[in-house]
């Protein structure tokens, strides 16, 4: 909310897409705002439909037009066309989401600050979780074969980073894949089922340029 009130909404949107890509320092204020796009829902989720909730939000939430609906077949009425669609879609299907309980990937958000009494009880229950997990070893759990390991950091550790006012704050963010996908439609929305390749880029709006800018978008 502070952000919204003290800059222009046009840097504001910029920054929900792209935070990480317009030189900001790793743990520079700006970053937390690419949660815009990795909250959500993601385990155990198609790629494809991901993505599409990425585009519905961007398109419907920013710029007031539905995108997301145009995603099997070209509409009538929509002002946006199918082909558009899968060249939006390319540009999402380019990032990957860190997971969220990869320390090490996640930025420190340096702004956050808790008391000595939160941050000593966090580091004792951090202690004990990491000595389950690592007691736990290469065990798995009842009849099939997820580590226990595993279980414990979704579960007992994913909650402590997540509700205790002790834990340190990472900023939740994407990278971008080693390779950019190379996009197809997908004829009635299913990705197995490829129709004609598109490039990557923005919706066609009149009066603006169609694709990416070298050098100011990240390509």
């Amino acid at each position: 909310m502070r952000s919204l009130m003290t800059k222009p909404v046009s840097q504001f949107i910029r920054e929900q897409l792209a935070a990480d890509l317009m030189g900001f320092a790793t743990d520079a204020p700006e970053q937390p705002a690419i949660g815009f796009l990795t909250a959500g829902p993601h385990v155990r989720r198609h790629p494809a439909d991901a993505i599409d909730d990425w585009i519905d939000v961007t398109t419907h939430g920013l710029m007031g037009i539905t995108a997301a609906c145009v995603r099997c077949y070209d509409h009538k009425y929509e002002p946006v066309p199918t082909v558009d669609y899968y060249s939006l879609h390319g540009v999402f299907g380019s990032v990957t989401r860190i997971d969220p309980l990869d320390e090490k990937q996640q930025p420190l958000l340096v702004l956050y600050a808790c008391t000595e009494a939160d941050r000593q009880n966090y580091l004792a229950k951090r202690a004990a979780i990491d000595a389950k997990i690592n007691g736990a070893g290469k065990k798995t759990a009842g009849n099939h074969n997820r580590a226990i390991a595993q279980k414990i950091r979704e579960t007992e550790l994913a909650e402590l980073l997540t509700f205790h006012s002790g834990a340190p704050a990472h900023t939740m963010t994407v990278q971008e894949k080693l390779r950019p996908v190379i996009q197809f439609v997908y004829l009635r929305g299913d990705p197995g089922n490829r129709g004609q390749p598109t490039a990557r880029r923005f919706l066609k709006v009149p009066g603006l340029p169609v694709g990416f800018i070298p050098g100011k978008d990240g390509v």
